[in-house]
């Protein structure tokens, strides 16, 4: 399994370039940024000054986003 900084820091460079669209967060669809945590990747929203600990189906969607813009 890919150590998941690199996986987040693929995500962040694929959204910058515009290959993926951004994940929203879920209560205000404001754009989530990638954060660190206790060492550890998480998502933040800046509206809400709230932190989103991704779980298991959250990394894979991220992973599963990020594979596709290395597809295109």
């Amino acid at each position: 399994m890919a150590n998941m900084w690199e996986v987040f820091h693929s995500y962040t460079r694929a959204v910058r370039d515009g290959s993926i669209n951004p994940l929203m967060c879920p209560d205000c669809d404001y754009i989530l940024a990638v954060r660190d945590q206790d060492g550890e990747p998480v998502l933040w929203c800046s509206t809400e000054d709230r932190y989103i600990r991704p779980g298991l189906d959250l990394r894979d969607k991220i992973k599963d986003l990020v594979n596709s813009a290395k597809r295109t």
